[in-house]
């Protein structure tokens, strides 16, 4: 990645430097925000040019009151961040905590789908899983009188397992015809009728009258708990779309807090400019202009084709102060100060491509990007795949076409898709989901970009396969490879001779693109650099420095 840093290290001449110019100002006549603002404003207004700063960095004396004046101010700013912190971290608990709940209760409500199922297998397990829930979470609440408690008497030793086993089938009925069980699990629960065993006679009475009512409590529990653990989810899913919410608006409001305490970091400058004692500051700041892009037809070796590059030329300033700051107005224990010292400039002009332009701005600003947005960034995108899963999985069940699409994506068979780990959720999936329905996006589609995008591998099998082949029959026979390479080059003249003149038409292209390119891009140079010197000159005049 190309950096600020690599384009000064470079000499003139070399790929991109074009200018480079010192000057050193040192007089108490003018201060260095006069020199800052009459460029920004020349840059800016005068010349017409894109105009940003990349570079604000300070360093201060140890024991100059500058500093403490700073640090106060500093101190300031993280504790108000600090308390802005603490309620982010506190939001960051809620959601985690809010998605292991949810977890749970999905886990539940796909006992409750299960037992709806087609498939004998699966409703019956369910339905098993769901009488031990009750009896671990409900019915021992009762203390001793409950199943688990029970049995450890000598003559209920068996309740436990007799609950566990029979069912009352006119009960049952009921719950099929509510649509609480299927139609299969009813069939194969009635094979298992507790009133069989009474009229066996084989059990105690009062073991199976209390089995009865527990079987009946049971069937009413599982009725009414569906519809609450079905509610429970739907204000599960309100709530944490509420805290994602919250989480975002106040990482957002802490931000500035964050990164003007950062900005008040002052740099370690390892020189003999500043000593302990003294009030001294060093301030450097560094400004680019970009002009406009202009669009060079160039060839590209890789396609073997044309492609069109932007170029842009770029100048900096760049602006060293080496300062005694100055009290230039007070209001209380509040200082503002003023900057008076020696100024290094640096006028510089380079040309470069866009996509470099970008690479630099990135460098430039990628550690306070780091630290800044991974307040947020980090988190959401930790818990991404969670929150869609949450949002979207019981709808993508519910709905056959579009459990259909999510599996030819996910290149597996709807059969495949039992549990939302099943989904490996990408931006492009998501993508999809919002042309197949939109509404169920609503809200929650800008959390999109913090999953991962979805990975292609180019199939290379059957390069290999036949490659394989071909030297399986050169290993058997290897008395065929020279007959086999002189064939190869009879057949490669026949069929590249058209080509050939192609080729030369094609390489005539290539160096008549080639000309004009360089001729373009040393005008462009040229005007780059008469436009770095123009900005050089207008500053020494207006400052009434030697001119020539």
């Amino acid at each position: 990645m190309l950096s600020l840093k690599d384009l000064q290290n470079e000499k003139i001449g070399d790929k991109h430097k074009l200018l480079e110019v010192k000057l050193i100002y040192d007089q108490s006549q003018f201060r260095l925000e006069t020199f800052y603002f009459w460029l920004v404003d020349f840059l800016r207004d005068g010349l017409k040019l894109n105009v940003e700063k990349v570079s604000d960095a300070f360093g201060a004396s140890a024991g100059s009151f500058f500093l403490g004046n700073l640090g106060q101010r500093m101190t300031a700013l993280l504790n108000q961040g600090k308390s802005l912190g603490e309620t982010i971290n506190a939001i960051a608990r809620t959601i985690i905590s809010i998605l292991n709940e949810y977890k749970l209760v999905e886990t539940r409500v796909r006992l409750y789908d299960d037992i709806k199922s087609s498939n004998p297998e699966r409703a019956l397990a369910a339905f098993k899983a769901l009488k031990s829930i009750w009896m671990d979470n409900v019915d021992s609440q009762k203390g001793g009188s409950s199943l688990l408690n029970l049995r450890s008497r000598l003559s209920f030793a068996t309740i436990a397992d007799i609950f566990m086993m029979y069912e009352l089938p006119s009960k049952l009925r009921e719950l099929y015809a509510k649509g609480v069980i299927s139609k299969e699990l009813y069939e194969e629960l009635s094979k298992r009728n507790l009133e069989s065993l009474e009229e066996k006679k084989i059990i105690n009475q009062k073991v199976l009258n209390i089995v009865k009512s527990r079987l009946e409590e049971f069937y009413n529990w599982i009725e009414l708990s569906e519809k609450e653990i079905r509610a429970r989810r739907d204000i599960l899913k309100a709530y944490l779309i509420h805290e994602i919410n919250a989480f975002v608006f106040y990482t957002e409001f802490a931000r500035p807090y964050f990164r003007l305490a950062r900005k008040l970091l002052m740099k370690d400058y390892n020189t003999p400019d500043i000593a302990n004692v003294f009030e001294t500051a060093i301030i450097e700041l560094t400004l680019l202009a970009t002009g406009g892009e202009k669009e060079i037809e160039e060839w590209d070796d890789k396609k073997d084709d044309t492609r069109k590059i932007k170029y842009i030329p770029l100048y900096e300033v760049s602006m060293r102060l080496r300062a005694l700051p100055t009290i230039a107005t007070q209001s209380g224990n509040n200082f503002m100060y003023s900057y008076i010292g020696r100024t290094d400039f640096y006028f510089r002009s380079y040309l470069i491509t866009k996509e470099e332009l970008d690479e630099i701005r990135v460098s430039e600003e990628i550690e306070d990007l780091l630290y800044i947005q991974g307040m947020t960034e980090d988190f959401l995108r930790a818990v991404s795949e969670a929150i869609f899963n949450v949002f979207l999985w019981d709808h993508i069940q519910r709905d056959p076409n579009l459990k259909a699409k999510v599996a030819g994506f996910l290149r597996k068979s709807p059969n495949e898709i039992t549990k939302p780990e099943d989904i490996k959720w990408s931006k492009e999936l998501v993508d999809l989901i919002k042309r197949e329905r939109p509404e169920l996006l609503r809200g929650i589609e800008w959390i999109k970009k913090y999953l991962p995008k979805q990975k292609t591998k180019e199939d290379k099998k059957e390069e290999k396969k036949s490659k394989d082949e071909e030297n399986a029959v050169l290993s058997v026979m290897p008395f065929l490879e020279v007959l086999y390479e002189l064939f190869e080059k009879i057949v490669l003249f026949i069929l590249t001779y058209p080509r050939k003149i192609e080729d030369i038409q094609k390489q005539r292209r290539k160096k008549a693109i080639e000309k004009k390119r360089d001729e373009v891009l040393k005008d462009l140079k040229n005007s780059t650099v008469d436009l770095g010197w123009t900005i050089y000159n207008v500053f020494k005049k207006t400052f009434k420095l030697l001119s020539w």
